[in-house]
């Protein structure tokens, strides 16, 4: 694979990240022509030529073949999980402290409520046999 395959594919991601994060309205003609991004000739060809790298690396006994090619590739690609944490955060944030939030429905009230009651039984319940072990460590009836 050469360098501008790799470069393509790398700029076509980066390309799809902003896209997503930008909110912006189209209309449904402008979609119609990105849903066949690859054609299955091109993606054919790709899987064809990445099989053969890693067969070619298999035999040689490399792991990844360690070229200019590759350090070029790492190198345009190495900042896309720092990205995309910090805006996984941003919008992890921005959802906790959103006006719009989902509200819960009254299954989910009835059912908190229950777990609630649950659990307040729970405690009552471990309360009384502690105090019926203490009580009964010292011998006193109740």
């Amino acid at each position: 694979m050469g360098v501008t395959t790799l470069y393509f594919l790398t700029c076509r991601i980066m390309h799809k990240i902003t896209k997503g994060l930008k909110k912006k309205k189209k209309n449904k003609k402008s979609k119609k022509g990105e849903d066949d991004l690859f054609k299955p000739e091109e993606l054919e060809k790709y899987r064809k030529e990445h099989e053969q790298q890693l067969q070619q690396a298999a035999e040689s006994g490399e792991s990844q073949p360690q070229n200019e090619e590759w350090k070029k590739f790492l190198a345009l690609t190495s900042g896309v999980d720092d990205i995309l944490k910090k805006t996984q955060g941003d919008l992890d944030r921005i959802r906790s402290t959103s006006f719009f939030q989902r509200k819960p429905t009254e299954v989910e009230i009835e059912q908190a409520k229950q777990e609630h009651i649950r659990q307040q039984q729970q405690a009552a319940q471990e309360a009384r046999t502690e105090a019926a072990a203490v009580t009964g460590a010292q011998g006193i009836r109740v």
